[in-house]
């Protein structure tokens, strides 16, 4: 695996990277890892099969499509697989030898690994994997990412989560112009997929094919996962503009003027044409956290919540 080509998805949370993921998904020219592996949670643990194994989502992926496997059998695959890797860079290529092997995936292929938070790793992992690496970055409507973690979590402030919606359109910005990083477009990906996936596939260096206009979970059905509660057939354009439905009045003024930079970098139009003249203790306390470089940091970030 160590030669093999690396495909990472990132973006904010929320932002419909488990959707371009699903796509992918069903390609026979790439190994997909149907769960964001946190890595940077567990790889330096004392115990990284454990970590692993608690902090993701892989073993009740696995027993849900595969339950003829046992947890034994998992664990044992990666505690081999785990054996011979000496550093966090060997250890994630663990994790892919070992899925690849349980779930009897193509080998020697590209592999594509999903966790948004990883927007913010760009370095790290570009160093790690210097040859052939790919970024695919999801850019989506800031207001419907915002709308989608208040459905979670109603209590969370509007100046906090556009603070992490600024940190995530910085990072993008950082890095969009760089040639082994393609920015897809969420509202894009859903209005017209076969167009959007052509595109990627282009940029992975793969040939097109037409599983990747339709998501699955190991080659079955993904139903999405909307924080609305909907059950969606393949790709569905419901949730765009769904910000409307939970942002009002001095919420949603509130919101634009906070994520004014990211609206108009993604090219999303405000509703209102006020934005410069409110909030501005908030907006210079954004653009501070921004200028200070502080948010780099890990830890720093995590502060933050969402981040």
């Amino acid at each position: 695996m160590s030669q093999v080509p690396a495909t990472f998805i990132v973006g904010h949370p929320r932002s419909g990277t488990s959707l371009l993921r699903a796509l992918l998904d069903d390609h026979p020219d790439l190994l997909v890892l149907p769960f964001e592996s946190h890595l940077f949670d567990w790889v330096k643990s004392d115990d990284p099969v454990g970590g692993l194994l608690d902090r993701t989502r892989l073993w009740p992926t696995l027993n849900r499509h595969r339950p003829s496997i046992p947890r034994e059998e998992v664990e044992n695959v990666f505690i081999r697989t785990f054996a011979k890797a000496g550093d966090p860079r060997e250890r994630l290529l663990a994790l892919v030898e070992g899925w690849c092997e349980l779930t009897d995936g193509p080998k020697n292929t590209r592999w594509v690994e999903k966790t948004p938070r990883h927007l913010y790793e760009f370095e790290t992992l570009s160093r790690w994997f210097p040859h052939g690496t790919r970024v695919l970055v999801m850019r989506r409507d800031p207001r419907d990412v915002i709308a989608s973690s208040l459905k979670k979590k109603p209590s969370r402030s509007i100046f906090q989560m556009a603070l992490t919606g600024r940190l995530a359109h910085q990072a993008v910005t950082d890095h969009e112009q760089d040639p082994r990083v393609h920015v897809v477009s969420y509202e894009g990906m859903v209005r017209d997929p076969v167009r959007t996936m052509e595109r990627v596939c282009r940029f992975l260096e793969i040939q097109y094919d037409d599983v990747v206009a339709k998501p699955t979970v190991l080659g079955t059905e993904y139903s999405g996962n909307s924080r609305f509660r909907d059950t969606m057939e393949g790709v569905s354009e419901a949730a765009v503009g769904r910000y409307l439905e939970v942002l009002s009045g001095p919420r949603l003024e509130r919101t634009e003027a906070l994520l004014a930079p990211a609206l108009a970098g993604g090219g999303y139009e405000a509703t209102s044409s006020e934005l410069g003249r409110r909030h501005t203790i908030s907006k210079a306390a954004i653009k501070a956290i921004l200028l200070s470089g502080l948010w780099r940091s890990r830890a720093v970030r995590s502060s933050f919540g969402g981040a």
